[in-house]
């Protein structure tokens, strides 16, 4: 009796630790920190919030991915004044986003906005965009080997992305060169991740879509360093399914960076497609994992409620975040 109740508790201990997810527990040495949440008064009565995928913070701006919005990709919040506009028009007329989506990144130290739709790449200034010009200062295009980025972000003078076959491709702007690196084991990935890049150095992380895969990248000269993080030990690498099956966990959900960290939303939850709301959980959160540029886990702070994207404010130590609380979208922003 007594070996079958051992074998019993070993069964449950067992069943326990497979639960576990190996990314938290990386975490569990580390300061968990409280935040409460304040609201930011958007005015939204000619225009609302709707998706919120992924937001960047510049210069007293939020700049919203609001796909699959059928007119614009973007949207722009004017934190001083709380107004809402439309930005990066869908269309063929010039300077008109000619895809359904776009990549945008920030240029902090020229304070410039980069916006792609993987085939031109459009320059803004923001002092600009503050004063509701949208014309872009230059354009430029990009093409490794005759293939566009899928996802891509700039970084100290340089583009950086995905290609279809690598991991990593590097565009110099000034230089007009390119190279690829890290080429796919298997087949090649169609959908692949987001890149954050550090505001001054040439320093990149990269988050798998839907998995707990992280990478960063020190490009130097024609090369590239990297580190990579794998916390799932059942994980796939180099995931290929576009939409998750039900059974499986969701991981990363968006990031963004300092001079100091890198700030990763990250879910945990098991997807469920049964319906729109199950299937939105997923990729909600109320954890943001900070880590340093080496990839130390740093702290975690625990909102006061799941958000779906967060965008940080280095000098003032804000954090923003896309909230759903009641079914709402908008924004909120919580002191660090």
């Amino acid at each position: 009796m007594r070996i079958q109740l051992i074998i019993i508790i070993c069964l449950l201990v067992s069943a326990c630790s497979t639960n576990d997810d190996e990314f938290i527990e990386s975490f569990k040495n580390v300061e968990t920190i409280e935040l409460t949440a304040k609201e930011v008064k958007v005015d939204q009565s000619s225009l609302i919030l709707s998706y919120m995928f992924e937001m960047e913070y510049v210069d007293s701006l939020l700049i919203i991915n609001e796909y699959p919005d059928k007119d614009y990709c973007l949207k722009i919040v004017d934190l001083k004044t709380g107004t809402l506009r439309p930005f990066a028009k869908k269309g063929k007329g010039p300077n008109e986003i000619q895809a359904q989506s776009c990549n945008y990144s920030v240029d902090q130290i020229n304070n410039e906005l980069y916006i792609t739709d993987r085939n031109t790449y459009y320059v803004y200034s923001i002092d600009s965009l503050m004063n509701e010009i949208i014309k872009p200062t230059s354009s430029f295009s990009v093409r490794i080997k005759n293939i566009p980025f899928l996802s891509s972000s700039y970084c100290s003078n340089k583009i950086i992305g995905s290609t279809y076959e690598n991991k990593l491709g590097v565009y110099d702007i000034n230089s007009d060169t390119c190279f690829t690196k890290y080429k796919y084991a298997n087949d090649p990935l169609i959908e692949q991740g987001r890149f954050c890049c550090h505001p001054t150095k040439q320093l990149a992380v990269f988050f798998q879509a839907k998995s707990a895969i992280m990478d960063i990248f020190e490009i130097k000269d024609n090369d590239v360093l990297r580190k990579e993080f794998v916390w799932w030990s059942s994980a796939k690498k180099d995931q290929r399914k576009a939409i998750p099956v039900k059974t499986r966990k969701n991981g990363f959900i968006t990031a963004s960076s300092s001079e100091k960290f890198i700030y990763s939303l990250y879910s945990g939850k098991m997807v469920n497609t049964q319906s729109i709301k199950t299937l939105t959980d997923a990729f909600l959160s109320q954890y943001v994992y900070v880590f340093d540029w080496d990839g130390k886990p740093n702290k975690v702070y625990k909102l006061d409620q799941d958000v779906r994207s967060i965008a940080i404010d280095d000098k003032n130590n804000i954090l923003y975040a896309a909230s759903y609380k009641g079914d709402i979208p908008n924004i909120v922003k919580y002191q660090l």
